[in-house]
């Protein structure tokens, strides 16, 4: 026998799912968002596609995840899923204060050094002019902590995001970027800062050559001063070399 208090109840319930899952009223459609400057709300939209989907299927934890993979430049990110149709996300978005250009890629970082996608207006920046890509902090620690599986997991491209293909949200150590700042009170205005691989940091010389420095500024004014001499020396001898290398202040070369 069929016991109608029990299809009544199961009848309800029925109603009562199809109204949270399919009724417009228990779905998403808008996403309140604070703190951002470059990034829009659609662009957070086409990785999370939660937009017209039914509140009951958002997870903030996940939403959270899925943003700070796709999303180095955002940090603090906080989500609150709100009845009936709401969704809040607040975050910081890290704000670029150098440009890192080589011949095939251009760089944003912060003032922590973390890479960031160029992505809208930043204004007027700092640009190195670069060999290669920039150079990368490892973090020994979280190195540590992963297993085998994670490391050859990460090693696949199947299981990186986009973000993580392009490098974005890898750390820069602070020290480059401090020092090339740096770098630019010993130059004339508007000099070109350069970047090698090998030499490390310095700039287009007027003359046409390059000079490197190294990776940081010790003994600068030392280094200037042989390279004041240098300078001298090429022009007594009417040279026009290709660069011209300080790293090392007392073994101060050029090559032609």
């Amino acid at each position: 026998s069929v016991s109608y208090p029990n299809v009544a109840i199961s009848s309800l319930l029925i109603t009562l799912s199809d109204l949270f899952f399919n009724s417009a009223q228990f779905q998403v459609n808008q996403i309140q968002t604070s703190g951002l400057s470059r990034l829009t709300v659609n662009d957070l939209d086409a990785v999370l596609k939660i937009t017209g989907e039914s509140i009951i299927w958002v997870d903030a934890n996940q939403v959270k995840q899925d943003l700070s993979i796709a999303f180095p430049e955002l940090k603090d990110v906080e989500v609150s899923v709100e009845f009936p149709n709401n969704v809040q996300i607040s975050a910081f978005e890290r704000q670029p204060v150098l440009v890192w250009q080589t011949d095939k890629q251009i760089y944003w970082m912060d003032q922590d050094g973390v890479l960031i996608p160029p992505r809208g207006e930043a204004g007027e920046m700092l640009t190195i002019m670069a060999s290669g890509t920039p150079p990368l902090v490892v973090n020994e620690e979280v190195q540590g902590s992963l297993t085998n599986d994670q490391i050859e997991a990460k090693s696949q491209p199947s299981e990186l995001s986009v973000a993580e293909l392009q490098g974005w949200g890898e750390t820069v150590d602070p020290v480059l970027v401090e020092a090339a700042y740096q770098l630019l009170a010993f130059l004339p205005p508007s000099t070109q800062i350069l970047y090698n691989q090998t030499h490390g940091l310095g700039w287009k010389a007027e003359q046409g050559w390059d000079v490197f420095v190294g990776l940081t500024l010790n003994d600068i004014n030392y280094k200037l001063n042989a390279y004041q001499a240098i300078v001298e020396k090429l022009s007594r001898e009417g040279k026009n070399p290709s660069m011209v290398s300080i790293e090392f202040a007392t073994r101060p070369y050029y090559r032609e």
